[in-house]
């Protein structure tokens, strides 16, 4: 998933309150460093700690019956995005 929107908090803990205990994990993709990045909600663990408009994650549901998340906030003006060859 990616936010179509840039939250006024883009906390993955604000964020994600709403599905508070019906997930376990949030990666993303670091194409800089060619490796993922975990949010399991604990500091020593966590390698990254808000969302970045733009990216895209994943989100591991751990609920039976899923999840459903609504994001508010403002949408950018523009978003520069840098594309690697080869992709």
């Amino acid at each position: 998933m990616s936010l179509p929107v840039e939250p006024a908090n883009s906390s993955v803990s604000t964020v994600l309150a709403p599905i508070a205990g019906k997930y376990d994990q949030l990666s993303r993709f670091n194409a800089t460093t060619d490796v993922f990045e975990h949010y399991v909600g604990t500091a020593k663990y966590d390698q990254f700690s808000s969302f970045e408009y733009g990216k895209g994650y994943q989100i591991y549901v751990t609920s039976a019956t899923g999840a459903s998340l609504i994001v508010t906030g403002t949408v950018p003006q523009s978003k520069d995005v840098a594309l690697k060859s080869g992709y």
